[in-house]
């Protein structure tokens, strides 16, 4: 070998060694910045929405338990979690001169492990003070391995209060979707009695 090159291939070889590791922390900062990332994520719902309001997202699964933002992990035994919470105008980001970068107006329920049965998914306005109405939004379900979409519904809030089922669907035992439906039902209601008739936790008496 050339005694000339052993150099430059040394150089050569600390690159590559530095780029390696540098791959290896991007990688191990997305994963760490996004706790979807970490877990095995069957299915996502997300529900995205204009304006600076406050809209909360509300799953219940088979098995009674309920995720949102006042229970983000389901209870115990849960296999799915509020995995983003958005705040409406304070999820907005804005640069030095207060003009609006990056509006993001979204909240995710990641689904880890399959319960068998069904799951309904509800919209709560939190308030819809700052945005006139009626206020559009809509709710996904996302498959995240093979990637689809397979519900896809748009509503409409008109007051702050209001709760509405977007949809049910329901998973046999092995993950695979087997009827949906729209039918209506309340989650927070179903809160109230452990709750003292506050399940949001404002301070204030629950009104459907």
């Amino acid at each position: 070998m050339n005694k000339n090159l052993i150099p430059f291939l040394d150089l050569l070889f600390s690159f590559l060694l530095t780029l390696v590791a540098i791959l290896l922390l991007v990688k191990s900062s997305k994963t760490d910045a996004d706790p979807a990332l970490q877990q095995n994520v069957i299915y996502q719902i997300v529900l995205n929405w204009e304006g600076d309001v406050d809209l909360d997202l509300w799953m219940k699964d088979s098995k009674g338990h309920i995720c949102g933002f006042k229970s983000r992990e389901g209870g115990e035994g849960s296999l799915f979690s509020l995995s983003r919470d958005c705040l409406g105008s304070n999820s907005t980001e804005s640069n030095e001169h207060g003009e609006v970068i990056n509006k993001i107006n979204e909240e995710i329920v990641s689904i880890r492990g399959i319960v068998e049965g069904e799951y309904i998914i509800n919209v709560h306005s939190y308030n819809l003070k700052a945005c006139p109405t009626p206020l559009k939004s809509t709710v996904k379900l996302v498959k995240t391995k093979p990637f689809g979409v397979p519900i896809t519904k748009m509503k409409e809030f008109s007051s702050t209060g209001e709760e509405i089922t977007f949809f049910r669907f329901s998973l046999d035992k092995d993950g695979k979707i087997t009827e949906i439906n729209e039918l209506t039902t309340s989650i927070l209601q179903e809160k109230i009695e452990n709750t003292n008739n506050d399940p949001l936790g404002t301070g204030f008496p629950y009104q459907p």
